[in-house]
């Protein structure tokens, strides 16, 4: 069995000292002599995107760029650099298209986040068809019918979303989580007209979120 390359295992110890810029050059001149070597790549643009400046944010993109598979830690990872560097348009687009790729969750929420931020509600109704109905992704549908005007909608996706959550044993994150729903269904009842239902949901939210009371 091969013994592990001293390079890399200087660059581990310098890592774990949080000395990066000894770590990054210990893992250049690794990959120098094994540029194929997807996992130490992917670890020398995790360095890099901890560096400042836009140089090193480069330098990780060329480095997720040139692997083989990327996994959605890559992409996200991919997603940080653009937006670090201002690339907000670029950032937008590799999300896309890395979900419509893989179909990952994780991506999944990134882009419905960033879809959020820029108003694409009928984008974001296009993904969420493709998503299972679980609380987390009717909330999401219920957040882009209020950013679509459309209320009722969001009422009834926001009373599924609760529905979802009440089949599950009860905690205090589930406790929170449906207070959370309880005030954007709130939210909706009131851009709907009904004040009274809307009441009700704030009253019930305030008892189950303390920060509310």
């Amino acid at each position: 069995m091969d013994s592990p390359d001293p390079r890399l295992a200087l660059a581990d110890a310098f890592l774990l000292a949080g000395e990066l810029a000894d770590a990054l050059e210990a893992l250049d001149s690794y990959l120098s002599e094994h540029s194929d070597d997807g996992d130490i790549r992917r670890l020398r643009a995790a360095v890099l995107l901890r560096l400042p400046g836009d140089d090193a944010a480069w330098a990780a993109l060329d480095d997720l760029a040139a692997m083989r598979v990327r996994t959605a830690e890559d992409e996200i990872a991919r997603v940080r650099a653009l937006r670090r560097l201002g690339e907000h348009t670029a950032a937008h687009e590799a999300l896309f298209d890395a979900f419509e790729r893989t179909g990952d969750p994780h991506l999944a929420g990134l882009l419905l986040t960033s879809l959020h931020e820029r108003g694409e509600f009928e984008l974001a109704f296009d993904v969420l068809e493709t998503l299972p109905e679980t609380a987390v992704w009717l909330r999401w549908r219920g957040e882009f019918a209020l950013l679509a005007d459309d209320p009722a909608a969001a009422v009834t996706a926001f009373n599924a979303a609760l529905a979802r959550l009440a089949a599950v044993t009860d905690s205090d994150v589930i406790r929170n989580e449906r207070g959370q729903l309880l005030l954007r269904r709130a939210e909706a009842w009131q851009r709907s007209g009904d004040e009274r239902a809307a009441l009700d949901d704030r009253d019930e939210a305030r008892r189950l979120l303390p920060a509310e009371r």
